[in-house]
C-alpha cells in the first residue's frame, strides 16, 4: 500500500465494515480496495495516521466476518467529503487470513 511495488495482490471491492481505534467505538466504512496486506476505505470522520486500529469486514458471502488489527499508514480526502484512510495489515488469525485471500483470488486484480 505504498508507492513501491506491493507484496500482496490487491483487488477493487466496496465492502461494508467497521473500524475502531484503541479505546473508542466503532464507526462504519466501505473499502475501495482490500488485498491481504492491508485495506484501503472510507469513513465520515478522518482517522489519525501511524495509530493501531482494528478493522471488520462482512464479506459478501454473507457467513463470514474477518478481523485485522494493524496501523494507519495513510489518510487523505476522499470523494463526497468522506476520509480515506489505508490499514495495513499487522495481525489477523489464520482462519480470517484463509477467508480473505479467499475473498481476493476470486475478484479480478487492481491495475493501480
Amino acid at each position: 500500500y505504498g508507492e513501491s511495488e506491493r507484496s500482496f495482490r490487491r483487488v477493487r471491492a466496496n465492502v461494508a465494515g467497521r473500524v475502531r481505534m484503541a479505546g473508542d467505538g466503532f464507526e462504519p466504512l466501505t473499502t475501495a480496495t482490500v488485498g491481504e496486506g492491508g485495506i484501503a476505505f472510507r469513513t465520515s470522520t478522518p482517522l489519525p495516521v501511524h495509530a493501531a486500529a482494528e478493522v471488520r469486514l462482512a464479506l459478501p458471502d454473507g457467513s463470514t466476518e474477518i478481523r485485522a488489527i494493524g496501523e494507519i499508514v495513510r489518510v487523505g480526502p476522499g470523494a463526497d467529503g468522506a476520509h480515506e484512510s489505508v490499514l495495513q495489515i499487522l495481525h489477523i488469525a489464520p482462519n480470517d487470513r484463509n477467508a480473505l485471500s479467499a475473498f481476493v483470488a476470486g475478484r479480478p486484480t487492481d491495475a493501480h
